[in-house]
């Protein structure tokens, strides 16, 4: 963990909201401060009845699996494409973790 902060490194993009959550806590247990050292983002935003200041990428997999049984039952429309995909755009919701680009790096990876 001593590498992912060692200042080359600028944001955690962590696997799920869970694991961002004790991320965000023990970044700010050592010091660091969240957004302005670094940014960190979680996916599926799990944690629902605990609010965090993490930000996070809603993926609706909650919404698809309910839309996707419905289909297979056929009990209640659901709208899907011409080949019957169940489609469910992400969305980003910013709760204030995710700091400006930094100039001075030069890679991605």
């Amino acid at each position: 963990m001593r590498a992912m902060i060692s200042g080359r490194n600028t944001a955690i993009v962590a696997p799920n909201q869970w694991l961002a959550v004790n991320y965000a806590m023990w970044l700010r247990a050592v010091g660091l401060t969240i957004p302005q050292d670094i940014s960190i983002v979680g996916f599926d935003n799990f944690l629902l009845l605990r609010p965090t200041s993490v930000s996070t990428v809603v993926m609706a997999l909650a919404d698809v699996g309910y839309a996707s049984a419905h289909i297979f039952l056929g009990d209640v429309p659901v709208k899907t494409d011409r080949w019957g995909n169940v489609y469910r755009p992400p969305t980003f919701l910013d709760r204030g973790s995710i700091g400006p680009p930094r100039r001075s790096h030069r890679r991605l990876v």
